[in-house]
């Protein structure tokens, strides 16, 4: 069953792709480039119920979310309908005030987060999804609880599958289709050393030239 959620919420968050700030009026840690201009802090929709578990798997044709498949880009409103209503953080760049607005759809009861981009005030599409196994930093946009379902690459452990893609000493990222896989290491300085899902913060997928 649903369950409605109304909780305040003070959540932390990482980036692979995109850089966040806190709701606070506390600098980004990552980069001093842009800032929250706005972060609603009540998850309002329905969530899943954290006894149902979801399984994911990315494959060459989206993410697989049980039976229905998500590609890139897609309309924000197919992972309203899927998830319920997220919660919403706006990002500035405070450099180049032209730039479009970035913003984070934040599903904090299942841990999973998503980017899009803004222009002329309307939400375009979702370019990139995020699911966190491991909380490693305190970033608006991350998910307050993390990814409890199960999450594999084409069928197989993600955890497993990520070793074989290509290092960039932070991150691991793997090409499936015209997807990427990105991954940041949960330690920097001894990467992969449990062979398990302990070593990595969890996925973010885009498109590939992304």
């Amino acid at each position: 069953m649903k369950k409605k959620y109304l909780a305040i919420i003070a959540v932390m968050a990482m980036t692979l792709l995109c850089i966040g700030c806190k709701t606070t009026t506390n600098e980004n840690p990552k980069g001093n480039d842009e800032k929250v201009v706005a972060s609603e802090e009540v998850s309002k929709g329905d969530a899943k119920d954290e006894k149902e578990q979801i399984s994911l798997d990315f494959a060459e044709d989206g993410m697989h979310v049980g039976d229905k498949v998500i590609p890139l880009p897609v309309d924000g409103a197919e992972l309203i309908a899927l998830w319920g209503e997220p919660r919403v953080v706006v990002h500035e760049n405070e450099v180049n005030l032209d730039a479009p607005k970035r913003t984070n759809y934040v599903w904090d009861e299942i841990g999973i987060f998503c980017y899009l981009y803004e222009q002329d005030g309307v939400h375009s599409d979702v370019y990139s999804i995020g699911v966190v196994v491991n909380k490693d930093n305190d970033y608006v946009h991350y998910p307050e609880k993390m990814f409890k379902g199960t999450m594999t690459i084409e069928g197989k452990p993600w955890y497993k599958a990520l070793p074989t893609g290509e290092d960039l000493e932070l991150f691991r990222v793997y090409t499936v289709g015209d997807y990427s896989l990105w991954s940041e290491y949960t330690d920097i300085y001894n990467p992969e050393k449990t062979g398990t899902a302990a070593d990595y913060v969890g996925i973010e997928m885009s498109i590939a030239s992304e």
